[in-house]
């Protein structure tokens, strides 16, 4: 009877840290999506065309980012999580982009060593 108590205590404490995380990967599925975007308006290409790359975006967040923020709030890793995310949200969508997909900071370099040290594929 203790264990679930205190399994249910656990689960009720690490809701609000788990909402904290989709917010900042709503933020920075807006961020990658408003830089996407930017990137393709000086293409020039038809509305049609980025209609559906919008789409595509949204529905990027919706399977890959969200399902993933799940998998690090079990993993206890939300707040450096949630860290790196929002220093790379503060970055230009200039620098983003020429990091090519490198972009690191202090904040992410201590999460990734916080999921090695938790056994969590990142690259994954």
């Amino acid at each position: 009877m203790n264990r679930i108590c205190f399994a249910l205590i656990l689960c009720v404490l690490s809701v609000p840290a788990v909402a904290e995380l989709d917010q900042a990967t709503a933020r920075m599925c807006e961020k990658i999506k408003t830089c996407s975007l930017a990137e393709i308006e000086k293409q020039d290409l038809p509305a049609e065309m980025a209609a559906m790359m919008t789409a595509m975006f949204d529905g990027m967040c919706v399977t890959w980012v969200k399902p993933f923020a799940q998998t690090l709030g079990d993993a206890g890793l939300e707040k450096k999580a949630e860290a790196c995310i929002d220093s790379m949200v503060a970055q230009s969508c200039e620098t983003l982009m020429q990091s090519e997909g490198d972009f690191t900071s202090p904040e992410c370099e201590e999460f990734q060593q916080a999921a090695d040290d938790a056994g969590v594929d990142l690259e994954s």
